[in-house]
């Protein structure tokens, strides 16, 4: 089976849920198919993440696309240009008529037998024909992430700006689902999401993996006190989180359980994430690491105070691989077959998600069994193989065909 995967970046280095999710599946798929990988040029590591690509894909074609810096001068002149416009900018900026260009030569040229569009982010570089004939890859609902940064954005000026951008991505994203022949979800709460509300039929789902040989429990016993949160430090979901918990949180917990450091993991901080470590002397914000597993190691709870995001939270799987205790809010368990109070602690409001981080830190005895309960669920439920297998059956082959 021949397979034209269509990515906005180049997948190295694996700092990133989607990449993560993309990797482990287009790596096992490329044991047994052919896969064509096609994407934009990443700044800076080209070369090393082709050589890490090429491992395991057949040919890889990169298109280049200059890339505009957040918060520069350019960026906030495209934001502003893009209200005239009816397409949202987190979609439009994806769009060149050079990828378009490549796919359809592609598409043409080679014996492809299945398409995949993964994110909705380069879906604008798809034709009406190869829409019909391909699969989109829907790793969020991305409109209800923006959805969501509208009902926790103080700024009315990001508030504005957040509204519009919701809006035109709601028309967007109901318009793509409906014009891919098939669209794949992470979840089954995503996939009847997408039915209810899109009125489709044509929405299979996925579960979500992890590599259980990769993250294992430590032999050390970790901090007392050591909170601990990953995530690409870049995305304004995992910005949002880390700012609530240390803002709202963490003076309750602080209170009744001191002393305590709470530890943020994660590539490319935003100069918000950034002040609360200068602001905060118990708040370490690490930056880009080479191995996130000795902090998740180090974590005597693992939090994951996510109130915006969308999709499903693989630091999850990550962190109960290691036997980790885990307090999540629903949104960050949000598409997870786990059972609260077995698997893990959800709590919702400030003060009871305060709560249940003091009675995991207090309580050895409870860390220990949600760890255990969460280390047996990913490790019988969640292999990338069975992941593989059940995708390439939702798009039409199988993992031998």
């Amino acid at each position: 089976m021949n397979i034209l995967w269509v990515k906005t970046e180049l997948l190295h280095p694996l700092d990133a849920g989607g990449r993560i999710r993309t990797f482990n599946i287009v790596k096992k798929l490329a044991h047994l198919h052919r896969v064509t990988y096609l994407c934009y040029a990443d700044s800076g590591n080209e070369k090393e993440a082709i050589t890490e690509l090429s491992k395991y894909v057949d040919k890889i074609v990169v298109v280049e696309r200059k890339n505009t810096p957040r918060f520069s001068f350019s960026f906030y002149l495209e934001v502003a240009k893009s209200l005239a416009t009816p397409f949202p900018y987190t979609i439009k900026k994806y769009y060149t008529r050079e990828m378009a260009d490549k796919i359809t030569e592609l598409v043409g040229r080679d014996d492809i037998d299945s398409i995949i569009c993964d994110f909705l982010a380069p879906s604008m570089n798809f034709g009406m024909d190869i829409k019909k004939r391909s699969v989109l890859f829907q790793h969020n609902v991305e409109s209800q992430i923006w959805k969501r940064h509208v009902r926790y954005q103080r700024n009315p000026v990001k508030r504005f700006l957040f509204q519009q951008e919701y809006r035109k991505l709601l028309r967007y994203e109901e318009n793509a689902c409906r014009e891919f022949e098939k669209v794949l979800a992470v979840s089954k709460e995503d996939r009847d999401w997408f039915s209810s509300h899109f009125n489709i039929t044509h929405v299979l789902d996925i579960p979500t993996g992890v590599d259980t040989d990769f993250f294992q429990p430590a032999a050390k016993e970790a901090e007392p006190g050591n909170i601990v949160f990953t995530g690409s430090m870049d995305w304004l979901p995992n910005e949002d989180a880390v700012v609530w918990f240390v803002e709202e949180i963490m003076p309750v917990v602080r209170a009744a359980a001191h002393p305590i450091r709470f530890v943020i993991v994660g590539r490319r901080p935003t100069a918000v994430v950034r002040k609360l470590g200068e602001d905060y002397p118990d708040v370490i914000v690490t930056g880009d690491v080479d191995d996130i597993r000795p902090y998740m190691a180090n974590a005597a709870v693992f939090v994951v105070p996510i109130r915006i995001g969308g999709g499903t939270r693989m630091k999850i799987y990550e962190a109960m691989a290691m036997g980790k205790a885990v307090v999540s809010t629903s949104v960050g368990a949000e598409g997870l077959p786990l059972v609260n109070g077995k698997h893990l602690l959800i709590a919702d409001s400030r003060d009871d998600f305060a709560g249940e981080v003091i009675r995991v830190l207090r309580d050895k005895g409870l860390a220990t069994n949600l760890g255990s309960a969460g280390n047996i669920f990913v490790n019988e439920n969640c292999g990338w193989d069975h992941v593989a297998e059940i995708f390439l059956c939702a798009v039409g082959g199988s993992i031998s065909s």
